[in-house]
């Protein structure tokens, strides 16, 4: 109702009662969409939460395999050297 800049004469109380009724209910319409876009906003926030955590430990997980593949290479040079 923004781009709308009418000015509405009020005449009697039933024009200023139907003014005011629509009124709440575009700002009831505006407040409902400002709440379903922060709705989306926290699912979104609560996915890449998760997607950070499920990378981390992946990483970690990965980290451990190359460290005891590390082991297992400075083994067999040992092995080989003898």
């Amino acid at each position: 109702m923004a781009n709308n800049k009418k000015i509405m004469l009020v005449k009697s109380l039933e024009d200023l009662n139907y003014l005011l009724n629509h009124n709440c209910e575009a700002l009831e319409r505006q407040i409902k969409k400002v709440g379903k876009n922060g709705r989306n906003a926290k699912v979104l926030c609560m996915v890449a939460i998760g997607y950070a955590f499920y990378a981390a430990v992946k990483s970690r997980k990965l980290d451990e395999q190359i460290y005891q593949l590390s082991i297992r290479v400075k083994k067999l040079e040992c092995n080989e050297g003898e």
